[in-house]
C-alpha cells in the first residue's frame, strides 16, 4: 500500500518515523533540501539532544480541592508546525557567533552556568554512569552542545553562556498549519 501511494520501499525504513520521513522527503518537500549529515557533525548536533523533561511536581492540594494532571502527547510534531526549524547545511565557526549575528541560529558548544537559585533546573545533559549514560538536568557549570531556541529560553531563566563554537543553519518555517 505505502509503495502504491508514495512510490517508497517500506524495507529501507527500520521504524514509522524514518519512512514518514521518506516519504515527506520524496513526495512533499517542494524547496527545502533536509542534508544527510554524517561523521563528527551529526555527532556534535545529536549531543544537543536529550529528550523530553519527565518530571513530576505534585503540589499539596488544599483540603477538598481537586487536583488535575496532564500529560502532553507528541508534543515535538506539533511544535513542528508553524515553528522555525533548521534547514539547509550547516556552517562551522569558532568564537561567540552572536557577536556577529545575535540572532545565530543552530547548535552551539557553549560552556553554561545554571543559576544558583533555580529549583528546577531546565537544561540537560548526558552524563556516564556506572551503570550507562544518563541524562541528568544540573547545577553548578558545565560544557555542552545546546540549540540557540534553548539557550533563548534558559536565559529568561537566569542561565549563562560562553559560546565557543558550533554550527549555524538557515530557520525557517516548512511545515504549516493546513
Amino acid at each position: 500500500m505505502i509503495f502504491n501511494l508514495f512510490q517508497v520501499n517500506i524495507q529501507k525504513y527500520p521504524t514509522l518515523s524514518s519512512l514518514a520521513f521518506a516519504i515527506y522527503r520524496t513526495k512533499f518537500m517542494k524547496e527545502e533540501n533536509i542534508p544527510k549529515l554524517s561523521g563528527k557533525i551529526a555527532e556534535n548536533i545529536r549531543l544537543s539532544y536529550t529528550g523530553g523533561a519527565v518530571d513530576m511536581y505534585i503540589p499539596p492540594p488544599a483540603k477538598g480541592s481537586t487536583i488535575y494532571c496532564y500529560d502532553v502527547n507528541s508534543l515535538y510534531p506539533s511544535q513542528m508546525v508553524g515553528n522555525h526549524m533548521p534547514v539547509g547545511v550547516p556552517t562551522y565557526f569558532e568564537g561567540d557567533i552572536t557577536k556577529i549575528d545575535p540572532n545565530a541560529f543552530g547548535f552551539l558548544y557553549c560552556n553554561i552556568k545554571a543559576p544558583d537559585n533555580i529549583k528546577h533546573p531546565i537544561i540537560q545533559t548526558r552524563i556516564k554512569t556506572e551503570a550507562g549514560i544518563r541524562t541528568i538536568a544540573p547545577l553548578g557549570a558545565w560544557s555542552d552542545w545546546m540549540f540557540s531556541k534553548e539557550i533563548e529560553n534558559a536565559k529568561l531563566f537566569g542561565y549563562t553562556f560562553e559560546i565557543i563554537s558550533g554550527y549555524i543553519l538557515i530557520k525557517k518555517i516548512f511545515l504549516k498549519n493546513m
